[in-house]
């Protein structure tokens, strides 16, 4: 750093707290804004930051957990904000998403997920062409939904912990090319990484495997043959973050972190319990890979 008078240290350091703070203060809670749909009134929980339409990231919740759990605990609003972003967190019917699997079947949530992201650009929150997707678990598979049914309102999109449903992957023909990133637990009891049948039992329908769908969308960009590197994962002797990434103009880049030993978890938020769901990292945090993503894809890198 350049030497500064003591005076205007100050002033640049003052500057900054107050940038901070402005930050925090403009998205110091959740405002809910409330949608009219065919399937009654729906909402979602929206971190703005306050001025001009910014980088927006609609996280998708998994099943059961809910908007205002994930807005408190998935580490999606804290990465966000730290990028720069607004963050919304909408409520599926039942705290669940329609994301193509027959035994969801219900609410038509490509529906209300379109007329959201119209109105987040419209009310001025959303810069358009920086409005990105992105799901744990149940949402991500409802984020993959959206890739082959409705991509146009999205820039980019992340998943977490899912894959695409068979029983759309068959007929999905993305009709938009778009950045994805992935993060997937190699050993994830719910959600098997090689593809098949979803939950403890297997009685919650069926995906792919992770790098099956990874894949099967970096074709879709027109990228080519992948490159897997192993990154550091703080000291932990458990786990290991493997990044596998398809040869791709940057603005289509397709990203694969496989967490060796991984299970069921959000990698970055709050843990569920491991005996059950498998094991998690501290070192690793998903909401922050997808947004370093986002912003590497719109040539923002650091």
């Amino acid at each position: 750093m350049a030497h500064l008078s003591g005076r205007t240290y100050g002033r640049v350091v003052l500057s900054a707290a107050a940038f901070v703070l402005s930050l925090s203060v403009a998205a110091a809670g959740p405002k809910r804004i409330d949608i009219q749909t065919a399937d009654g009134l729906r909402y979602a929980l929206v971190d703005a930051i306050e001025g001009p339409a910014r980088p927006t990231v609609v996280v998708l919740h998994g099943a059961t957990i809910g908007a205002e759990a994930t807005e408190k605990s998935s580490g999606f609003r804290e990465a966000a904000l730290k990028h720069g972003y607004s963050v919304v967190f909408p409520e599926g019917v039942g705290k669940v998403w329609n994301d193509g699997r027959s035994f969801r079947a219900g609410a038509n949530d490509v529906a209300f997920l379109k007329i959201l992201a119209g109105k987040l650009a419209a009310d001025g929150i959303a810069d358009p062409k920086r409005l990105y997707i992105a799901g744990v678990s149940n949402g991500g598979m409802m984020t993959f939904r959206m890739l082959c049914d409705a991509p146009d309102a999205f820039a980019g999109a992340g998943a977490v912990i899912s894959a695409l449903g068979a029983e759309i992957g068959g007929a999905c023909k993305p009709t938009r090319r778009m950045s994805l990133a992935m993060v997937s637990g190699a050993s994830d009891p719910i959600v098997p990484y090689k593809g098949g049948r979803v939950g403890f039992f297997g009685g919650r329908g069926a995906v792919w495997g992770a790098e099956q769908t990874a894949e099967f969308f970096a074709l879709a960009n027109g990228c080519g043959a992948r490159k897997e590197t192993v990154e550091k994962d703080g000291e932990s002797a458990d786990t290991s973050v493997t990044r596998i990434d398809w040869a791709c103009d940057p603005r289509l880049a397709v990203t694969l972190f496989r967490v060796e030993n991984g299970g069921h978890q959000s990698y970055g938020g709050a843990p569920l319990p491991q005996i059950m769901f498998g094991r998690t990292t501290a070192a690793f945090s998903a909401p922050e890979a997808i947004l370093d993503h986002f912003d590497a894809a719109a040539g923002q890198r650091k």
